[in-house]
């Protein structure tokens, strides 16, 4: 079953052809008691694979929740540092991380995005 998976992710980072960069903005003390926004870092770089949104029940959920906006599906390597509110940058376009979905025995970690 692992060697199945380690092939099947093998094979899913192979057919992604895109380079994409996650960056994350941190909170920071903003000297009066709150938080504001610090400067954003690049914390991976990753091949991936953007698609428009699919139709599973989970994307459905979300697409719902969003409605009005284009949603894509980043697919990422599984274990790539990604969290809600993250940036991804493919080319010129910048995609918001909406949510991570888990998919656990799944060759590729899909990350619904919308682009900003």
């Amino acid at each position: 079953m692992v060697m199945r998976q380690a092939w099947a992710q093998s094979r899913a980072q192979r057919l992604m052809k895109a380079t994409a960069q996650i960056r994350r903005t941190p909170l920071v003390d903003d000297d009066q008691g709150g938080k504001k926004k610090g400067t954003p870092s690049i914390v991976a770089t990753t091949v991936a694979d953007v698609r428009p949104i699919g139709t599973t029940p989970a994307e459905r959920a979300i697409a719902e929740r969003l409605a009005g906006r284009t949603l894509y599906n980043i697919g990422v390597p599984v274990g790539t540092d990604v969290l809600p509110d993250d940036e991804i940058l493919v080319g010129s376009n910048v995609y918001q991380v909406v949510t991570p979905l888990d998919r656990t025995l799944a060759a590729d970690l899909a990350v619904v995005c919308v682009e900003e």
